[in-house]
């Protein structure tokens, strides 16, 4: 049943089962292949660009709110330069250079070690863990040791070596765990060296100050799904959450201060649920997301597709620019099952032909129909094509900064997204030559959009913060487009947001309209997004 895991106490450590496997799985997935030395590193920053570069020389081109935070964010905190400075941020090559000098691979068997140095991302989590609890030994649970009391006490902790535990653990955690135990006062050391060598506080400070204080958001972040309407209707998903114990929770209690089984509706999206921050692993594991009737994503993935359709009438075709891993193609589809079910999608997608094949596979598992996966550059496509002779909306996702995102990890995990974002949120500085190459990018495919004749709306939307990519994007492709007219009427314009924003949320101070833009600012409850509507008059 969806809510069998959730009565499991939260106060005891989790099994080498249930938690190191699947921190392993998640710490996997933001690595990226180093075609240099072919192991498995994080990305860290380009060369040039680490905090001891020449990336912070103002430039007044540059809008103001992005030369601010490029020298907000520079040396946030005084430290010793080393001889490879530029790549000073590659926390895992710090990691590594410590279990190496540490020794710890010479703990491990010798059947055990060609694996490990390939599966080195078990090394790291396990040490984590370890380190964490300051080296002390981890209480084994019951059924580790094979014990059928429900309480564990400190007299069923082997006093040496190998715990004896079911055989449905994984003996290489624990092997790696003890190897790490025993070169525990090496390892303790080696990192009271490298943080002395990098005037860190704590082992966390070897972390880029962005990613500390982005990362400390997680707890808080409420958890938000769709309901995917190819495969249940919003009555039934209701239904079936309260069978399970859940209650619909009043909207002005605030649900990351939840600890119960509850949900709300999204104000401005009528297909999104929201819940609370501690039933995130629940919600991935439940029956309703492996059946692909909830589908976990980001609200700020969530308002673009939801502008969309309610620009579109009866029967008429979108384009979708960017579809990354498909979902937000898959969620513009299901908003439209009932109310357009006669309307096609033409999703656009110039990544690799792995990355389109993943997309596809996605937009299956959720049901979508009447969507074509054009695995090629949106600039490429001809507007006066016969194929889009009914499209009348245009969805730009932009591949922004994403410096609005509050939760790097938490939200690369669950939109699974490219893992190179961690590696960009990770400079010590706004990275101003990389804004430029986006906005760029950006105006060209905005600029591309406005050819299609009867196109009658684009949506454009970002996960960044920086008025470079966001309104002046949009006033600097209107300023060129229009100015072509020669005087004649203005063929677009900004359109207000067409999302049920409140009073409180519309033309005040820190509201999420600004203007004539729907602007949602980060913060300790929820990612950042902005979203511009150019209509045709």
């Amino acid at each position: 049943m969806p809510g069998s895991a959730l009565g499991q106490s939260s106060t005891r450590e989790a099994s080498l089962e249930s938690f190191i496997i699947r921190a392993k799985s998640e710490f996997e997935f933001l690595y990226i292949a180093s075609p240099q030395q072919g192991d498995l590193r994080l990305s860290g920053p380009p060369s040039g660009q680490g905090a001891g570069s020449g990336a912070r020389t103002r430039d007044r081109r540059v809008p103001a709110d992005l030369r601010a935070d490029s020298q907000a964010t520079v040396l946030p905190m005084p430290r010793a330069k080393s001889d490879n400075d530029a790549n000073d941020n590659d926390y895992d090559d710090r990691v590594e250079d410590v279990t190496d000098d540490a020794a710890v691979h010479a703990g491990f068997s010798r059947s055990n070690r060609v694996k490990l140095r390939s599966d080195y991302s078990l090394v790291c989590i396990i040490l984590f863990d370890l380190q964490s609890r300051k080296f002390q030994r981890r209480l084994p649970l019951p059924e580790e040791l094979g014990i059928p009391t429900e309480n564990n006490t400190a007299e069923d902790e082997p006093e040496s070596g190998l715990p004896t535990v079911s055989p449905d653990l994984d003996e290489t955690c624990l092997e790696i765990e003890e190897a790490l135990l025993s070169r525990k006062t090496r390892l303790q050391s080696n990192i009271a060296k490298e943080r002395i060598k990098r005037n860190a506080p704590s082992i966390e400070h070897l972390l880029p100050e962005q990613v500390r204080n982005k990362d400390e958001t997680k707890s808080v972040n409420p958890v938000f799904c769709w309901v995917n309407q190819m495969k249940i209707s919003m009555t039934s998903i209701i239904e079936s959450l309260t069978s399970e114990g859940f209650q619909e929770l009043e909207d002005d209690l605030d649900i990351s201060e939840q600890s119960s089984k509850v949900f709300k509706r999204d104000p401005h999206c009528c297909d999104l649920l929201v819940f609370p921050p501690h039933l995130n692993m629940y919600l991935k594991d439940s029956e309703w997301v492996a059946a692909g009737q909830l589908v976990q994503q980001d609200k700020s993935s969530c308002l673009a597709p939801q502008t969309v359709q309610l620009l579109l009438g009866i029967d008429q075709d979108v384009i979708h620019v960017n579809v990354g891993t498909g979902l937000t193609t898959g969620h513009i589809a299901s908003l439209l099952r009932h109310k357009s079910s006669g309307s096609h999608i033409w999703a656009f997608e110039p990544g690799e032909a792995e990355k389109t094949k993943k997309a596809v596979r996605n937009l299956e598992f959720l049901g979508v129909k009447n969507t074509k996966v054009i695995p090629d550059h949106f600039l490429n496509s001809d507007p006066e094509d016969i194929r889009y002779r009914n499209v009348r909306a245009i969805l730009i996702t932009a591949n922004c900064s994403k410096s609005a995102i509050t939760s790097p990890v938490q939200f690369i995990v669950s939109e699974g997204e490219d893992m190179q974002i961690l590696g960009e949120l990770s400079q010590a500085e706004s990275n101003i030559t990389r804004i430029r190459e986006l906005t760029h990018d950006h105006e060209s495919l905005l600029r591309h959009a406005l050819k299609f004749p009867r196109v009658q709306a684009v949506v454009y939307t970002t996960r960044s913060r920086y008025q470079a990519e966001n309104e002046h994007v949009v006033n600097q492709v209107l300023d060129a487009v229009n100015g072509l007219q020669n005087g004649k009427k203005l063929p677009f314009r900004v359109t207000p947001p067409v999302l049920p924003f409140s009073g409180d949320e519309i033309g005040t101070e820190g509201g999420v309209v600004d203007g004539k833009f729907a602007r949602f600012q980060p913060s300790d409850r929820s990612n950042g997004c902005f979203v511009a509507i150019l209509s045709r008059e």
